[in-house]
């Protein structure tokens, strides 16, 4: 070889090792997949086109098909919990120890303790979101938010777990969570699937930089079926037809704005079903037998794909044995993310299949656990045996889909092996079972009608914060809460009530004593002549979570001794401030929040809004208070002629903030601070006289901020913007917290209480409108200082 050859051979190489390093550094690492999992419930395996359904319209689904994987052998459980829960940990729900169903205020949930597919993902950096029914519990503990989930909108349990759809059950509202906010109750069931997808669309579209989890389990096709209207009545199947082409139609919305933001290929779908079609609809599984609830293919077998452009080859099909227990350690595998060592998992990583659909099985062994928890079949290969009330059945499923050639008697060998191993397997899960996250259940709070001498006026050294309500023949009720020597976990409820006009007063008549702190009623009287009490109790203390607002009713508060309603759970982490006003609609509005100390915009007040008298409560929208005033969230609103509904809350500011609704409270204006009312930081009282005037009670006069005494009563003839006269109920230090109603004559009565850990004495003063307008009392009957209880104890 020449010298010039040598040199060209010699730079020849160390261009192309040149060019080959440069364009390995150059080339773009392969990206961990952005993911969305689309969970379906109550979904047949013959329910989409592309599984057989021939009478409806699925062409997004059809389309991820066509253009991914179909799994034809894919294994979730028969009914719902328990199938979430294989789906979120990689294992049998047994192991898990979640039951079948869970229902509202269930004391168990899914254990925190357990590494989710969610907290497996966010390990490596991934946003997560839950949109949709979870049913892995719905206390604060067991929620998405708890389990590596970074957000969460939708619905905790079965869509027919509410007070309308099973008002017999005496379930709470079907509450719609934010977060671990409840933002409304019984929301419209035709507008879920639509609401899923726009937070679905949001979620990804905040997130297209990846990597992002999104988890989307859909209420529909779970009964009660609905859909919205451009889909209601248009399939061949009623409305559970409607309802899957409503789904049909999210499933390519949310494949159109991955093609907008150009991150298909970067990002894999997966689309399945929690369980079989329940027996009441008309899902299908053909050719599977069994339905829901069945240890039959057709209660646990579903339709499910897997799609990945460049990854996932397209229009393929694997008939290997994968299912829920899978899912787990199979993104754990796509995101390159470790497996917790510390736990046994059930579930294989099934990724190899996903560019091989006829590579080897990555498991052979599938058990059938049913609601009961008993394990009830077992599928190796393709053998299977189902023992159900001393009947053994064996199926070949790979020439008998159907299950309808029974094989035990013919192949008794087989059946022992089959047996074998399924008592082998079940036994080793119970052996290494792991507890459910438990939280002690929400239990109402007992109603003590026959207070005894463990609550003698004489021992009590704290009381305050009272309320006061006019029974339509005229006896007056008035609840306040004291015990202990502050406020604090020794406090509790009562009730006294008086039948001359507040000259004398009994007894107590009711107390609420739970084991931990019960505060801040409100007595009210409905237009319906129903007298509500309004319970605040908190399980774990004043701003520790898990506030419940409870209210117990009687229909006879003209009587001394009535009868009372059994206690009734109105809202979770929220609590009655004030009581109801009545809106010209008849629509009620309830004041209620969130006594949150902490100064921020995460729990916002929320009133509570009914428009069926009191039979179903709603949150409406939030009431945003800028967090540098804000604490403690008391509030009054009142209906202003023009329609608007005008809101007066409490501030740190020295000034109360204001806000405004046009909507009858599902929306609100920012707070801002009142231009004309200066208060100090304490409750004050607004209401609409029958006169048409408003009143409201504050300390001092309009524009002072006094602190905590001279406790007045102004009017307002022009809707607030100014105040005339200025009635002085008790001037004395330490008075607040005043609470009002009015009588038909046009009496005023107003609660308050002096000296909480002092005097101790709960106040009621008597006047007109006429005496406030003087600045003095001028009517017949007023009185001021009239004592409704007056505790002896001793600081």
């Amino acid at each position: 070889m020449s010298r010039s050859s040598a040199c060209v051979l010699i730079a020849t190489v160390l261009w192309l090792a040149l060019g080959g390093l440069c364009g390995a550094e150059a080339a773009e690492p392969i990206r961990k997949p952005n993911i969305v999992l689309i969970f379906i419930d109550d979904m047949g395996y013959a329910d989409v086109g592309c599984f057989g359904a021939d009478d409806l319209r699925t062409p997004h689904i059809d389309r991820l098909a066509a253009e991914g994987m179909k799994f034809t052998s894919y294994y979730a459980a028969p009914v719902c919990s328990m199938s979430r829960a294989s789906l979120m940990t990689g294992c049998y729900n047994v192991r898990v120890s979640v039951p079948g169903v869970l229902y509202p205020d269930s004391e168990i949930g899914l254990n925190p303790d357990e590494v989710t597919v969610a907290e497996v993902l966010k390990s490596r950096g991934y946003a997560t979101a839950c949109i949709g029914k979870w049913h892995l519990g719905d206390r604060p503990a067991h929620l998405p938010t708890r389990q590596g989930f970074d957000e969460y909108f939708g619905i905790p349990y079965s869509n027919d777990m509410g007070l309308t759809t099973h008002p017999k059950r005496n379930f709470p509202p079907l509450p719609m969570m934010q977060g671990e906010t409840v933002i409304e109750t019984e929301p419209d069931q035709s507008q879920l699937t639509r609401r899923y997808t726009e937070q679905a669309v949001r979620f990804i579209t905040e997130h297209k930089d990846g990597p992002f989890f999104l988890y989307l389990p859909h209420s529909m096709v779970h009964i009660p079926l609905d859909a919205s209207e451009p889909f209601k009545g248009k399939s061949k199947r009623g409305i559970y037809g409607d309802a899957v082409e409503e789904i049909d139609w999210s499933v390519g919305r949310i494949m159109a704005v991955l093609d907008e933001l150009s991150i298909a290929d970067q990002t894999l779908v997966m689309f399945t079903s929690d369980n079989g079609p329940a027996s009441q609809a008309q899902g299908s599984a053909k050719p599977l037998r069994g339905r829901k609830e069945s240890s039959y293919e057709g209660g646990m077998r579903e339709p499910t794909i897997i799609r990945w452009p460049g990854h996932v080859p397209a229009g393929t099909v694997c008939d290997r044995i994968v299912g829920n227990i899978d899912v787990l350690p199979t993104f754990a595998a796509l995101a390159e993310a470790p497996l917790p060592k510390d736990r046994t998992l059930d579930g294989r990583d099934f990724s190899s299949l996903l560019t091989n659909p006829d590579g080897p099985s990555v498991r052979r062994v599938q058990l059938y656990h049913v609601r009961s928890g008993a394990a009830q079949a077992i599928r190796i290969d393709d053998y299977k045996l189902r023992i159900h009330r001393n009947r053994v059945e064996l199926f070949n499923l790979a020439d008998d889909i159907r299950e309808s050639k029974n094989l035990a008697s013919a192949m008794p060998q087989k059946v022992a092996e089959l047996r074998a191993e399924l008592h082998r397997r079940d036994q080793d899960i119970r052996q290494h079972q792991r507890p459910p996250g438990r939280a002690e259940a929400i239990k109402p709070p007992m109603i003590n009608t026959r207070p005894g001498s463990e609550y003698a006026d004489a021992d009590r050294k704290f009381q305050g914060i009272p309320s006061i309500a006019r029974a339509p023949g005229g006896r007056l009720w008035a609840a306040w809460y004291g015990g202990g020597k502050k406020e604090g976990p020794n406090n509790y409820i009562m009730l006294s009530t008086s039948g001359d006009d507040g000259q004398n007063w009994s007894d107590l008549k009711l107390v609420v004593d739970p084991p931990f702190r019960a505060s801040e009623p409100a007595v009210w009287v409905d237009p319906g002549g129903r007298l509500w009490l309004a319970i605040n109790l908190y399980p774990k203390g004043l701003g520790g979570g898990d506030t419940q607002m409870w209210a117990v009713t009687t229909d006879d508060p003209d009587q001394a001794d009535p009868t009372w309603s059994k206690p009734r759970l109105l809202a979770r982490n929220l609590n009655n401030f004030n009581k109801p006003i009545v809106l010209k609609s008849g629509a009620w509005l309830w004041p209620a929040g969130d006594w949150w100390m902490g100064r921020d915009l995460k729990h916002p007040s929320r009133p509570l809004l009914s428009d069926d008298q009191g039979r179903s409560f709603q949150p409406g929208g939030p009431v945003l208070v800028p967090p540098k005033v804000r604490e403690f969230d008391e509030y009054n609103v009142v209906e202003l002629r023009d329609g608007r509904l005008w809101l007066l809350t409490r501030t740190t500011s020295g000034r109360p903030y204001e806000s405004f609704s046009s909507d009858g409270g599902k929306t609100w204006s920012p707070a801002t601070a009142s231009a004309t009312i200066r208060h100090t930081h304490s409750r004050h009282f607004l209401t609409r006289l029958r006169s048409g005037n408003l009143m409201l009670i504050k300390h001092g006069p309009i524009d002072q901020n006094v602190g905590r005494s001279q406790l007045m009563a102004f009017v307002s003839s022009d809707e607030g913007r100014t105040w005339q006269g200025g009635l002085m109920l008790d001037e004395r230090e330490q008075v607040s917290y005043p609470d009002g109603c009015q009588a038909p004559d046009g009496t005023i009565y107003v609660a308050y209480d002096y000296e909480r850990t002092g005097a101790s004495q709960i106040l009621m003063a008597r006047f007109t409108e006429a005496d406030v307008l003087a600045g003095r009392v001028v009517s017949d009957g007023a009185a001021l200082r009239c004592v409704i209880n007056d505790a002896a104890g001793q600081p």
